[in-house]
């Protein structure tokens, strides 16, 4: 990441003495102090209202590969040191806004909210829709009047009635950070390392897309930068202009029904313009147009563009088991 980053971790399970004591073993420059929002040049050790009987471990500037070993040693001594989470902790990261005009963070606010169903799918239940107090849904927020009229930072801050939003601006104006707070509380290091990939990425990407639509250069998406099924799929129409059945390309990727539709929807939702119809009494897709460019602009290429495969593919499987669990 060349973007510098912070993180908050909430944690329950150990008191804030031991665990001021096992980083500091570890060689972390870590502090206890009262709640505040100042950013320090430590890490530091802070109450937190929503989890009573645990604490926030707060994190100063990262950056790098160095931020991301620093995460890790401190997480991992924390796990060690008998810390857990529960489903009142949340992980909260801020990303460094810095030169981020209007347009990006509008086309950030509205990326997420389009592809918000998909993230939900990878995120525990209790950070889901509209039903956590402290992260919610993007949806409402970004068809608002006020939100699609901003033309400056204060008025698109001024716009998110509070910082509990999925993704929080009122942070834009006190830490000049973008603040993602849906997240669920965790001690695993990959777990970190995943989502700030993620969010580097998905950031990166819809930044993209705004320069784009203010007439900047920037590189076309292609459709291998698709989730990786999504983008087997893309291919494959892309071979066959003249459109394949429903049974054809459920047999070659070997989905139900319903799978294949979702993912249709998904590939539409990602700028690519697949058109349906009925045939002797199958359904025939094909795509028609410019997958990687719509009225002049490219297209949004899907909620894994620009993100690393590893990433993708990791979030990818947890989704099918975390839904599998919830059946």
């Amino acid at each position: 990441m060349d973007r510098a980053f912070g993180v908050e971790i909430e944690l329950i399970g150990i008191t804030r003495t031991h665990a001021l004591r096992i980083l500091r073993m570890v060689g972390c420059d870590i502090r206890e102090e009262d709640y505040n929002h100042v950013t320090r040049s430590w890490w530091k050790i802070v109450p937190d209202n929503s989890v009573r009987d645990g604490f926030e471990v707060v994190s100063p500037i990262l950056q790098g590969q160095r931020g991301l070993v620093d995460i890790t040693t401190v997480v991992t001594a924390l796990d060690d040191a008998g810390g857990r989470v529960d489903r009142r902790c949340g992980l909260h990261v801020h990303l460094d806004g810095g030169g981020f005009g209007v347009e990006e963070v509008k086309s950030v606010i509205r990326r997420y909210a389009r592809y918000e169903e998909q993230i939900d799918a990878f995120m525990p239940p209790s950070r889901r829709g509209n039903d956590n107090t402290y992260c919610r849904s993007l949806r409402q927020f970004s068809e608002q009047e006020d939100f699609r009229r901003a033309q400056s930072m204060t008025a698109l801050i001024q716009a998110q009635p509070s910082r509990y939003y999925k993704i929080n601006l009122k942070s834009l104006e006190v830490h000049r950070t973008l603040e993602f707070r849906q997240h669920s509380g965790t001690l695993n290091a990959l777990k970190i390392r995943n989502w700030l990939a993620f969010i580097d990425g998905f950031v990166r990407e819809s930044r993209r897309l705004a320069g784009q639509v203010q007439g900047e250069s920037a590189p076309v998406m292609t459709l291998p930068d698709l989730q990786p099924r999504l983008g087997e799929l893309a291919r494959m129409l892309l071979e066959h202009p003249e459109g394949l059945s429903s049974e054809v390309l459920r047999q070659a990727l070997n989905i139900q029904p319903h799978s294949l539709r979702a993912n249709m929807t998904y590939l539409r939702r990602g700028g690519v313009q697949v058109e349906s119809r009925r045939r002797g009494g199958e359904t025939l897709y094909r795509i028609v147009g410019d997958p990687a460019c719509q009225n002049g602009r490219p297209a949004d290429a899907g909620l894994f563009a620009g993100i690393p495969q590893e990433t993708a593919a990791f979030y990818h499987n947890r989704a099918l088991v975390l839904n599998s669990n919830a059946r």
